[in-house]
C-alpha cells in the first residue's frame, strides 16, 4: 500500500476583487504543468445565485520523481459571487470578473504508489527497513524540494493577484 507523508500544512490564497477568471484559470494550468505536473480536476461544480455564480473546484496535481516517489499538491477552490462586470482600463472599456476567491494549496510525497513492494511479506518486511535506513535522507530532501515546489506554485498565484508573497 502507498505511503502517504503530509509535507505541509494548508496554505491559502485569498483575494476580493476584480481579476479575469479566465486568465487565473490559464495561469493556474501553465505554473502547474511548468513544474511537470499533471493535473486532474476531480470535482467543478458551478451553482448560479441570482446574477452571480458560485465555482467549487478541487484538483489533484501530481508528478513522479521516480519509480518509488510521487509528488502531490492539492488545490482546492472556492470562488464566490462571481458576476462580470464593466471596467475601465487606460481609457478603454473591457469585461472582466469580480469575486471572492479562495485556494487552499496541500503538498504530500507519495512513496510506493504503485504498490510494488506490497505484493508479498517479504518486500513488506524490506519495504519498512529500506525506508527507515536506506531511503531516509532521499525522503527528506524530496520533502524539502516539494515544500519549495508548492510554495513557489502559490507565490505565482499570489502574485496574479497582487498579494504579499513568501520565500
Amino acid at each position: 500500500m502507498a505511503d502517504v507523508t503530509p509535507v505541509t500544512l494548508s496554505s491559502k490564497a485569498k483575494y476580493e476583487g476584480i481579476f479575469d477568471v479566465g486568465e487565473w484559470y490559464n495561469l493556474m494550468w501553465d505554473v502547474f504543468g511548468g513544474f511537470g505536473y499533471e493535473i486532474w480536476e476531480t470535482k467543478y461544480k458551478e451553482k448560479v445565485i441570482g446574477d452571480a455564480k458560485e465555482l467549487d473546484i478541487d484538483w489533484t496535481c501530481f508528478k513522479d520523481i521516480d519509480a518509488y516517489t510521487r509528488f502531490e499538491i492539492t488545490a482546492d477552490i472556492l470562488v464566490l459571487g462571481l458576476k462580470s462586470v464593466e471596467v475601465q482600463k487606460d481609457g478603454v472599456q473591457s469585461k472582466a470578473d469580480k469575486a471572492s476567491i479562495e485556494i487552499i494549496f496541500n503538498a504530500s510525497l507519495i512513496t510506493d504508489y504503485d504498490d510494488r513492494w506490497s505484493s508479498n511479506f517479504l518486500l513488506r518486511l524490506l519495504k519498512g527497513v529500506y525506508n527507515r535506513y536506506i531511503y531516509r535522507p532521499t525522503l527528506r530532501h524530496w520533502k524539502i524540494k516539494i515544500y519549495e515546489e508548492m510554495y513557489q506554485i502559490q507565490n505565482e498565484v499570489k502574485g496574479f493577484f497582487n498579494l504579499p508573497r513568501f520565500m
